[in-house]
């Protein structure tokens, strides 16, 4: 089953992004930056839900399935 949108790229890279836009942040907003970890981590806790809930037990195999070339010059 794919998800058509890539949920778990997403569910990879939000946390990434959360890193860097906290990291960017000035050092002074201490409570700022606390705030926006928050706001991503819990993007990534519905994200894992979303995921957990179009997971089916009955089906066997690999499920959310992302695939793409990397590189379609070598084939």
């Amino acid at each position: 089953m794919s998800t058509g949108f890539g949920l778990l790229t997403l569910l990879a890279a939000l946390p990434l992004v959360g890193s860097i836009v906290v990291v960017l942040l000035p050092s002074d907003k201490e409570e700022l930056a606390k705030r926006v970890a928050l706001a991503f981590a819990r993007g990534a806790l519905a994200l894992g839900v979303v995921a957990a809930v179009q997971f089916d037990t009955s089906q066997g195999g690999y499920q959310m399935v992302e695939s793409g070339e990397w590189i379609p010059a070598l084939g």
